[in-house]
């Protein structure tokens, strides 16, 4: 595939849906932005500052850092005359979200809910046999229509994922049963209203000891989950519907668009219609 210049980036390859592709960038500082998919950013060859969520760091060749939809992303070069290359991978939230829901029940949760994106490094060797196992110009030589795509992104996605959840979960402590079993009851009923009281005599302990063990292992209370993956879902019919956010809202169990409108802000520090209105523009 021919080098392919974007302003000042240059494009090496692209995929033909434009979900993946490395990029040479020379000099050229990326502004703060958020994307409407979760982009896996792997570095290949380091000379950027990255700022993320206000915090910034250099990242060194092999670091890799899945921003998720709700993430402010910035970076600036070091040196305008020496090169940066990245591999920039773009899952769509309910691909992702598939992708992890096959790996564990419990580890969607855990990503879209931690303070900061997943992120991982990967040696010489294993970033080699990543791109080994993942063989990009074969797999998007494939994507002649958009169920083959999506198939691919989910192969893409699940390796990604794995890779995380091997780096960064290997010495932590599995989630108690209990929420293990709390998390999967909960996974299906998003857009309506949840009796925690139940759902708690489900798994067999009281509502205060449930949502106290919830605190400690999120950092938040059972119903403050809720009301963020709810919160998340829209966004997949506030992105790729025509739907109203009034619409939206009552469908996702609110029953005041107010209510709906202020969680949301509390999440993107925008409303629906101007996060709607911001990548729309975007992307035409």
């Amino acid at each position: 595939m021919k080098n392919e210049p974007y302003q000042e980036i240059q494009v090496i390859s692209r995929n033909t849906f434009e979900g993946y592709y490395i990029a040479r960038n020379k000099g050229m500082k990326i502004p703060l932005e958020r994307h409407e998919h979760f982009e896996t950013v792997i570095t290949i060859k380091n000379n950027f500052i990255h700022t993320v969520n206000g915090i910034s760091f250099r990242p060194e060749v092999g670091d890799v850092v899945i921003l998720r939809p709700q993430d402010y992303h910035a970076a600036y070069p070091i040196d305008e005359s020496a090169e940066h290359i990245c591999c920039d991978i773009y899952i769509e939230p309910k691909l992702f979200k598939e992708a992890c829901d096959y790996i564990s029940p419990t580890l969607f949760v855990r990503i879209m809910t931690a303070k900061n994106p997943p992120s991982f490094h990967l040696s010489e060797s294993e970033l080699k046999s990543f791109e080994e196992s993942i063989d990009f110009s074969y797999l998007y030589a494939m994507a002649k229509d958009y169920e083959v795509y999506k198939s691919v992104i989910r192969i893409v996605a699940c390796s990604l994922i794995g890779l995380y959840v091997k780096k960064s979960f290997e010495k932590e402590k599995p989630l108690p049963e209990c929420l293990t079993k709390l998390l999967i009851n909960l996974q299906h009923n998003f857009s309506g209203k949840t009796n925690i009281s139940e759902t708690a005599r489900e798994v067999g302990y009281t509502p205060d000891y449930l949502n106290r063990l919830f605190k400690e292992h999120f950092g938040k209370s059972i119903e403050q989950y809720i009301i963020e993956r709810r919160i998340y879902d829209s966004l997949t019919l506030l992105l790729q519907t025509d739907m109203s956010v009034n619409e939206i809202s009552q469908k996702m169990g609110w029953e005041c668009t107010g209510n709906y409108i202020n969680h949301f802000k509390k999440i993107y520090n925008v409303t629906p219609a101007k996060y709607r209105k911001e990548l729309t523009n975007k992307m035409v």
